[in-house]
């Protein structure tokens, strides 16, 4: 939203200062008996291009981006496949600079009243009829969503920083993990399943560079809870209350 402002102001400013540079020619075009609608459907149409290839192109950069996204962090990323455009940010977005385009491209027909239109056809030289609180306004809201923006994207960036720097309680940067699933149509006992976890944690032992290997029932995130009801001596609890619960994970 930020981004989006400013991008507005700015395409707002810039509008207004190439309205400033059109004044001499609104006024000669009013002169020569150009009425207002057929000015008023030119500056529109302006607009509406300046803002459509402004969208495709920033359409074109959002879908790069994403795709790059992808393709970069498969798996570091969470639910990576379906980050995507969202359809109604992206109405949305073409409708705000729609809007902002065409209502500042507008911004010469101020010209085209017989007062300001003969001052400038008299006198040659540049004459700024905007008011320049406008472009001041403009100018100093762009830089106040600036530095909110800066200063947001600054505190992520020492969120990031301060959560890569906690400690795990085990060095993390060599540390490599995979999952194991055994189907009970091929493991059907329990004590082959307690073989195959021997022989792998024996022949990753076995390979150069490991210093040592254990197996665990689940990595967090993603484990599955193992509940089991536990009953405490000499403690009855009380009828309304629910069952006792305790959740194991299996390391070895």
């Amino acid at each position: 939203g930020l981004v989006l402002l400013i991008a507005c102001a700015n395409l707002a400013n810039l509008l207004m200062v190439r309205a400033e540079a059109r004044g001499h020619e609104v006024a000669v075009r009013t002169a020569l008996g150009a009425g207002r609608r057929r000015l008023l459907a030119q500056f529109v149409a302006e607009g509406l291009v300046l803002v459509v290839l402004g969208g495709v192109v920033g359409l074109v950069i959002a879908w790069t981006g994403v795709r790059a996204l992808g393709v970069a962090y498969p798996e570091s990323v969470p639910r990576v496949a379906s980050i995507g455009i969202d359809p109604a940010v992206l109405g949305f977005t073409l409708l705000v600079a729609a809007v902002t385009g065409v209502v500042f491209a507008l911004a010469p027909l101020r010209y085209v009243s017989d007062r300001v239109g003969g001052r400038l056809l008299n006198d040659r030289t540049p004459t700024t009829t905007a008011r320049p609180w406008v472009r001041r306004a403009l100018v100093a809201g762009e830089v106040a969503l600036a530095v909110v923006l800066v200063a947001a994207a600054g505190l992520m960036v020492r969120t990031v920083v301060n959560l890569m720097n906690v400690d795990a309680g085990f060095v993390r940067s060599r540390l490599v993990t995979f999952a194991v699933a055994l189907p009970d149509a091929t493991y059907p006992a329990v004590d082959q399943r307690e073989q195959l976890y021997r022989r792998l944690i024996d022949r990753c032992s076995a390979m150069p560079g490991i210093e040592s290997v254990a197996a665990v029932s689940g990595l967090p995130p993603r484990r599955e809870h193992n509940g089991f009801g536990t009953d405490i001596e000499n403690y009855t609890p009380p009828p309304e209350s629910s069952e006792l619960v305790d959740y194991y994970q299996t390391v070895t």
